[in-house]
């Protein structure tokens, strides 16, 4: 009943709400998902801590009733994140992903290539940008939501071009 009067209300086939479903998930997070049909997050940052059961790895990824993204507000930019990982990790990811150049556009690549019905990646991991340019650290009370991008529309339409390819390759339109 609520489910119909929500999209009745919204006038929508789909309730335009992504749940954010991370950290621990128990089965009433579970079964609301499934009943309201909502998308659950996979975040690709989250995916290589050398369990092959990872839910964030993309071959366990099952379904298309998901939102995959490179990382979040509150996690480092793919560039940074990129940069902290540990030497064995980083070979680990380069053998079986094929890791070559710019870890920003393997990972919006790896992204885009999954079932999901839905791919973001913020605009740092387009720009290729590091963690000076990161909106939010959780747990702290400063210096948090005051990034504004700070490069003109010339700058960053190769980089537009470049994502709205992938999208195309991967048919993410």
């Amino acid at each position: 009943e609520l489910l119909t009067s929500l999209k009745n209300f919204l006038n929508v086939e789909n309730l335009p709400i992504i749940a954010e479903d991370l950290g621990i998930i128990n089965q009433d997070v579970i079964d609301l998902r499934s009943q309201f049909g909502l998308p659950g997050m996979k975040i690709l940052q989250f995916a290589f801590d050398g369990n092959e059961d990872n839910p964030y790895l993309p071959k366990n990824i099952n379904g298309n009733n998901w939102v995959v993204y490179t990382g979040t507000h509150d996690n480092s930019t793919t560039l940074s994140w990129w940069n902290d990982l540990d030497k064995i990790s980083k070979e680990i990811i380069q053998k079986e992903f094929s890791f070559s150049n710019n870890p920003s556009w393997e990972l919006i690549e790896l992204g885009m290539k999954t079932n999901a019905n839905l791919f973001i990646a913020p605009i740092q991991d387009i720009l290729c940008l590091d963690d000076s340019s990161r909106i939010n650290k959780p747990g702290t009370t400063k210096n948090n939501w005051k990034w504004k991008i700070n490069t003109s529309l010339s700058e960053i339409k190769p980089f537009l071009r470049k994502y709205g390819e992938l999208g195309e390759k991967y048919k993410r339109f």
